[in-house]
């Protein structure tokens, strides 16, 4: 339900896939590209991480650690892949 994707400058960043789109089974694999996303930035905080944990995001102490690194997130409401075969732009 979070993943990390790198920026332009080469800094990782965490994006959590919103509710919404979990709701609608919508999930990301390794190696998946994106061509929109759409949401907001928030601040990530340990009340932020504690319910992430109650809520599955986070699934084990490794996925918090990991989580913890982030001082902000992008909570996405829309993400378009690119299909698979085209490539898209890498």
């Amino acid at each position: 339900q979070a993943f990390w994707t790198t920026l332009p400058n080469e800094t990782p960043y965490l994006i959590r896939i919103g509710p919404e789109l979990i709701t609608r089974g919508f999930g990301v694999l390794s190696g998946d590209l994106a061509e929109v996303v759409v949401g907001s930035v928030r601040v990530m905080s340990d009340s932020v991480l504690t319910a992430w944990e109650a809520e599955g995001v986070l699934v084990n102490d490794i996925q918090r650690i990991e989580a913890e690194f982030a001082t902000s997130f992008f909570e996405a409401s829309l993400i378009e892949l690119v299909p698979p075969g085209t490539g898209g732009d890498r």
